[in-house]
């Protein structure tokens, strides 16, 4: 095999891509089987090869997107004993960069449009992408407390306020199309804001 096959996608993720591209340009209820076919350059039927059906292929999509907050998270249990400010930090940045980009912020616009007529696929959507997130955090700080490091009654409580204080308007304006992507000058100011009032609430008062 050549490296240029070895490097080429495979038909799964041709799919996706194209079902990216359909999914954010035409909603949920405007794209197709056959649209994301035509785009992918494949048959229908090919298609329906790896999807059942439309709410199994965005679905599909959904974790493929939510993937990458994992992949770019890494390992909670890597970071148990490093200090708090060097996770948060990575954290929040992380955080803060996957959330502002385009596939991210348009399947937010899109979901909150399709999400009351399709709540599984909303519910799909949180439990893999927030939901694992704010999990990712809550083990870590759960250590934290174990190894005197913070005092955090309500760890999980604790993540999600945290994941809200970086959100904030930073990203809202973005959302609303007020502003562009923040930068990382911008998301790194953010990012020092937020973690340092979220440790200033949580050392230890001896």
């Amino acid at each position: 095999m050549s490296a240029e096959e070895r490097t080429k996608p495979s038909r799964r993720d041709q799919i996706l891509d194209a079902a990216r591209d359909i999914f954010l340009r035409e909603s949920y209820t405007g794209a197709s089987m056959e649209s994301v076919a035509k785009q992918a350059g494949v048959s229908k039927q090919t298609v329906y090869n790896h999807f059942a059906n439309k709410d199994e292929l965005f679905r599909a999509l959904v974790l493929d997107i939510c993937a990458r907050y994992t992949l770019a998270l890494g390992d909670p249990t890597q970071v148990l004993d490093s200090e708090p400010e060097a996770v948060l930090a990575h954290f929040g940045e992380t955080v803060l960069k996957q959330s502002s980009c385009s596939d991210t912020m348009h399947l937010h616009r899109l979901l909150q449009l399709e999400g009351r007529n399709h709540p599984s696929l909303a519910e799909s959507f949180y439990k893999f992408g927030p939901d694992r997130t704010a999990g990712w955090l809550t083990r870590y700080l759960e250590a934290q407390v174990e190894r005197g490091r913070l005092q955090v009654d309500e760890p999980r409580v604790a993540a999600e306020q945290f994941v809200t204080m970086l959100m904030g308007h930073l990203r809202l304006r973005h959302l609303l199309g007020l502003t562009g992507v923040p930068g990382k000058e911008e998301r790194a100011r953010y990012v020092a804001s937020a973690v340092n009032i979220f440790l200033n609430g949580t050392r230890p008062r001896y």
